[in-house]
């Protein structure tokens, strides 16, 4: 998913004044910052700490101006007109048909820097519209009474998922014997400059790329991850982690690129052959640490200058890694004094 997906909450479908005051309050703990509400509900704004939006017919207003345009789709005649997407925003609401109405809705928007949002009645929804043309709906709109309240701010969460990345610095290079090694053949066609977040400690993973390169012995694979051994650390979304023996078809991944960014990728397969490893060595930050990968020409490193076969890492070369603090149970981060060597 793209960065700094759009969340809206939404009161003013509730009738009842004390119901609505609440929804507000649960909105606001929930993280939502910009809440939909009724004229007479406008003083909460400054005393629960939100952005009011209001939703008037068909127009959309913020901040004392029209900020776009709300339509509800029904039927094909009620898709709007290039010439009528005006304003910052677009709200959809849609019937039956709901993905088809979004798809040419963002393709129309994408062209005029008008951000679409989607108004959804379930947190299966907002991941389908988050990802809808591969692009996605700029924003979600869901009710503030909905049980899926939570659900749906903690997917705008794991929307935001950025990776700082720092250099490491090797530090040595070495045969580690054999080993399970796991291949993740993902559902998408990576990029080059991508790839997965992997790590034998829970405070450094480096940057793996993708079999995205050409080679003199092989075709490229694009769609996969030559990730390490099982016992390795994964990134996945909402900040959480895997080991790679616990990925099957279905599960979600994070697709990482040498900017920081990522993106959600579905795993297609997961492929566990006994292989030759490397054990590398470097530091990062000051501390030392490592990862251990297949010893093969198609398994890479991202570099500042890009991506290094390990077959041909040697000591002082400089790759890219991201780090963390404390410690992981069951995937989860802890704060806790924890050594892993």
């Amino acid at each position: 998913m793209k960065k700094g997906l759009i969340l809206w909450a939404r009161t003013d479908c509730i009738d009842d004044e004390a119901e609505r005051h609440g929804a507000v309050l649960d909105a606001v703990q929930h993280g939502f910052s910009e809440i939909v509400i009724r004229r007479e509900d406008a003083r909460m704004a400054s005393s629960a700490n939100f952005i009011p939006v209001f939703i008037e017919g068909g127009n959309v207003t913020i901040d004392g101006r029209r900020a776009g345009r709300f339509i509800s789709i029904h039927e094909a005649d009620d898709m709007p007109a290039e010439s009528e997407i005006d304003g910052d925003y677009l709200v959809v609401e849609t019937a039956d048909w709901k993905v088809i109405p979004l798809e040419n809705l963002i393709a129309q928007c994408s062209s005029r820097n008008v951000r679409v949002i989607a108004s959804v009645a379930s947190s299966d929804e907002a991941r389908l519209f988050a990802g809808t043309l591969e692009k996605g709906v700029d924003g979600i709109m869901i009710s503030a009474a909905s049980d899926s309240l939570a659900e749906v701010a903690a997917i705008g969460t794991e929307s935001r998922d950025m990776f700082t990345l720092v250099e490491a610095e090797v530090i040595s290079v070495s045969p580690a014997g054999m080993g399970d090694r796991a291949c993740v053949d993902t559902c998408s066609l990576l990029e080059p400059g991508e790839g997965m977040l992997v790590g034998s400690q829970s405070s450094v993973s480096f940057l793996i790329h993708s079999e995205t390169l050409e080679t003199r012995y092989v075709n490229s694979r694009p769609f996969r991850v030559n990730a390490g051994p099982v016992h390795s650390y994964t990134a996945l979304p909402g900040g959480r982690t895997a080991y790679l023996s616990e990925l099957s078809a279905g599960a979600e991944v994070l697709a990482v690129k040498t900017d920081g960014t990522s993106r959600r990728v579905t795993v297609g397969r997961v492929k566990i052959e006994r292989r030759p490893l490397l054990l590398i060595r470097a530091v990062a930050e000051g501390k030392q640490c490592s990862i251990i990968l297949q010893n093969a020409e198609t398994v890479c490193l991202c570099s500042p200058a890009g991506p290094v076969p390990v077959t041909s890492l040697k000591k002082g070369d400089r790759v890219l890694v991201h780090t963390a603090e404390g410690g992981r149970h069951f995937g989860m981060g802890v704060r806790e004094t924890i050594h892993e060597r």
